[in-house]
């Protein structure tokens, strides 16, 4: 799992773990004691040593919280939303992904941390991912940034997406800037059309020059 949001295989919020050393160096076996449904479940799992170590950095109090995870879970947060992503491996430096909400239970902003607990890329150069939304709850803005908290440089991901939508709450535009919020070099916009029947139809992306480079339509 790199980049995209985990499929759920269980759900749970850990009270208490203990570990012991598994057979082999490359894992390790962990007996975790958590509730599920009002209920104290106690259970043995065996997760990589990579993620065993950042699991104990955890325990230890290097991180905010003191959470443990079933090899390739999401773990969520007592209301239901998603908390923590275990990365299936680090090949861009992160190995946990954390989301961030704000009061109303938007998503604002998701981090990645290395193993060590120190901020990371989750995909290419982007560590930090923030969001805004406005007065609807719509999703306006996505700002990605580095490591160290500038802007990602030229990728297949831009410094900032902005968000446009028409009289009918239909998502109509997607504008790329760059960190000066100028029209990004390559692909700078997609654009929506919709039917009389407010259902999708076609998809357009233009480049800097104005030209279409790319359309998707549908039925």
């Amino acid at each position: 799992m790199k980049t995209s949001f985990a499929s759920v295989l269980l759900v749970f919020l850990i009270s208490a773990c203990s570990s012991k050393q598994a057979e082999t160096s490359a894992s390790q076996e962990v007996e975790m004691t958590f509730t599920k449904d009002g209920q104290q479940i106690t259970k043995t799992v065996e997760i990589d040593t990579a993620t065993f170590n950042l699991l104990e950095a955890l325990m230890e109090g290097r991180k905010p919280e003191d959470l443990i995870k079933e090899e390739n879970d999401s773990i969520f947060s007592e209301d239901g939303r998603l908390y923590y992503v275990v990365l299936g491996n680090d090949a861009y430096g992160a190995v946990i992904k954390k989301f961030i909400y704000n009061e109303k239970g938007q998503l604002v902003r998701l981090v990645g941390y290395n193993k060590e607990g120190s901020i990371a890329p989750f995909f290419e150069y982007v560590a930090i991912h923030e969001q805004d939304y406005d007065t609807e709850g719509r999703l306006i803005e996505e700002r990605f940034f580095d490591a160290n908290g500038a802007f990602v440089g030229p990728g297949s991901v831009p410094p900032i997406l902005q968000l446009k939508y028409d009289e009918r709450g239909n998502k109509k535009e997607i504008i790329y800037l760059d960190a000066n919020r100028k029209m990004y070099e390559g692909l700078t916009r997609i654009l929506f059309e919709y039917n009389e029947e407010n259902k999708l139809i076609r998809k357009l992306s233009y480049n800097a020059k104005g030209e279409i480079v790319g359309e998707e339509t549908y039925q």
